[in-house]
């Protein structure tokens, strides 16, 4: 069976795998499209329709989930959650985090241990 007869599903889990994989590099659509053997024109068509909403928006929600998860469970600095996220620039990451989770990095980050007091990580992890 070829990938068209799943109307672009299949195409579509093998572009959100690669986001999967890639999240934290700097990962245009065209690389995406590439990696899997389409054009961007077409998978932005695609990812539209299957996804609900534009690739860079899905990009953007999935780093951000990711640095959640960062910001609730570790004690690193913003700026390196976000650049372990894909964010170059902390001050976009704050912004677009901030319009995702409707808090700051930081307010999100203390809101989370006063709710979740148990889950503040007493130290890092050593390398």
């Amino acid at each position: 069976m070829c990938r068209s007869q799943f109307g672009g599903s299949l195409v579509i889990r093998e572009a959100l795998l690669y986001i999967k994989a890639h999240y934290n590099e700097d990962i245009e659509l065209k690389k995406i499209s590439d990696a899997i053997h389409i054009t961007p024109a077409y998978l932005s068509v695609l990812f539209k329709k299957h996804v609900g909403m534009n690739y860079l928006d899905y990009l953007n929600r999935y780093r951000i989930d990711r640095a959640s998860e960062d910001l609730a469970h570790s004690k690193k600095k913003i700026y390196q959650i976000a650049r372990e996220n894909g964010f170059k620039d902390e001050k976009y990451f704050s912004n677009v985090f901030k319009k995702i989770a409707g808090l700051s990095p930081s307010e999100y980050r203390t809101r989370y241990y006063k709710q979740n007091p148990a889950d503040f990580p007493r130290s890092e992890p050593e390398d």
